[in-house]
Formats: structure tokens, sequence, C-alpha cells
């Protein structure tokens, strides 16, 4: 199999940030790319397109130019024009809860012999936050030697869904940057491992925050299919370091919601922000 680097930009196509994934695939063709989502939010919405690149590359993914990109709401029809190099973007406008949004992308040139991709998510009804609690803690099993390991304890209240099966994607800002701006660090979980009351509900990996005294904390919850969830899980498996001696099993391929061989995930989301200050706590 030939190792594919995937660059994944999750904050506005999953969560913000550029994470390399060494992604190993079975197939030696290049392939299509896709990142995006559409949330409930008044905004300009993006999807990316790019191909995959060699292991070896130093380069970037190529990005797809000249590509149709639509999206169909159930009513009309939403067209995303490249206005950079592979960044196909909207016009403003708000996904609506309980609509069916249908990606369709038509290719100039082929990759992998396709030209014709298409996926299909449903925006689910949100979560609604109540309140945000950010405690800066000393952990005193880390600590040792004189040593003090920080971290915040961020933990928050409000009301889930349960009367879909969906999941929750968790982003946190500090001081109005994304600080989830990895695949490792994003908190994404389904409703059947939770009640319907998030009471004072924490958010893991919680270790990898560490806040100041006054700091601005917002944390945004995005109601999701359960099927960005199972993506997220073998994605974080596939991004995990392995047997150099290749004695480790070989991966299974990253389950994708878009036909035509493309990888990536395109999803739709609505969204429920909670903000606070964080305060010491030692």
């Amino acid at each position: 199999m030939k190792h594919i680097l995937l660059f994944f930009i999750l904050s506005i196509a999953f969560m913000g940030c550029e994470e390399i994934i060494d992604w190993e695939v079975d197939s030696d063709e290049i392939r299509l790319v896709v990142e995006g989502r559409i949330t409930n939010e008044m905004k300009v919405h993006q999807i990316k397109l790019t191909e995959t690149a060699d292991y070896f590359d130093p380069q970037e993914p190529k990005p797809v130019r000249a590509a149709v990109v639509r999206v169909f709401d159930g009513n009309k029809t939403i067209e995303f024009k490249e206005n950079s190099p592979g960044i196909y973007e909207s016009a403003p406008f708000a996904g609506e809860v309980g609509r069916t949004y249908d990606l369709s992308i038509t290719l100039a040139a082929p990759l992998a012999n396709e030209t014709s991709f298409a996926a299909t998510s449903t925006l689910l009804k949100p979560a609604s936050l109540d309140s945000l609690s950010a405690i800066n803690k000393v952990d005193e099993e880390e600590s040792d030697d004189g040593f003090q390991f920080f971290y915040t304890d961020l933990r928050f209240w409000g009301t889930g869904n349960l009367s879909e099966e969906n999941s929750y994607l968790l982003e946190v800002y500090i001081n109005g940057l994304l600080e989830t701006d990895a695949i490792e660090e994003a908190a994404v979980f389904k409703d059947e491992f939770v009640s319907e009351e998030f009471e004072g509900f924490p958010f893991a990996p919680f270790t990898s925050l560490i806040a100041n005294d006054g700091d601005s904390i917002a944390l945004v919850i995005h109601s999701v299919e359960n099927g960005f969830a199972d993506f997220h899980e073998q994605l974080l498996l596939e991004s995990e370091p392995r047997d150099p001696f290749g004695l480790s099993s070989p991966p299974a391929n990253v389950s994708t919601n878009i036909s035509g061989g493309a990888l990536g995930y395109f999803y739709v989301s609505a969204v429920d922000t909670v903000r606070t200050i964080a305060r010491d706590d030692f």
C-alpha cells in the first residue's frame, strides 16, 4: 500500500487546524480529498478540495481547481465559487435544522477515473448550553520533584438531544483562538454515552488545555450525525504511530460519506456556544 498525506483543516472544515495524517490507502491512484461543513450560523461556508500526495512529497497537497461545487437543501441549490485555489465558498447563509443537504462535486478532470462525487448530511437539532466552568488547577499526581503540572478543568452544563441518534463535537477557544487544533485534542462523543442533561460534564482530554487566570474561554458544541463520530474515531487510529518494523496489523481505510472514492467527510451541524472566564484554584 502507498502512504498518502492528508491535510485536514478542522475549523471550518472540521476544527480549524492543519493536521498532517500519514494515511495508508489501498490504491496508488491520486484521489480527491473533500473537507467541509455547513452549520446553522449565518456566514460564508467553505468546502476545500485537494489531491492526495505521496508520503515523501514535501509540498502541500495540490488544490483541485475549476470544479463545480453545489449543495442542494431540498428547496434550492447553493453555488460554491472558487475564491482561492481549491477553496470554494458560498454566499452567506444559515443552515436550517431538519434539512438534509446534498453535496455534489464535478471535476474538470478525473481523479482515479472519477469526475462526480456526492455526499449527504442532515442538520440535527442543536444541544443547549447553559453555563461553563474553567478552573485552573495543579495535578498533584503528575507534579513531581518541585515541578508543578497545571491544567484547566473545563466543565459545562446544558441539555443534549436524545430524541435523535446524534453525536457531539466540542471546540474550545481561549481568548478567541481555537485551542483544540489537532485531531487528538478534539472531543467527539455519541449520545449513547451521556444522559440528556450535561451536569458538570468534563471536556476531554482536559489536560491538553492550559489557561491563565482571567482568560476568556468559549466552548462550542456541534450536534452532528453519528457517522462523523465514527470517522473521527477511525482517523484517530490512523494517525497513531505505527510499528516501524511492520509488525502491527494493517489499518483499514477510514470511512467516508462521500461517493466516488473520495477521502474526507462532509457534514452539517447545529451549534451552541457558552463562555466564561478562567480562574486559578491554587
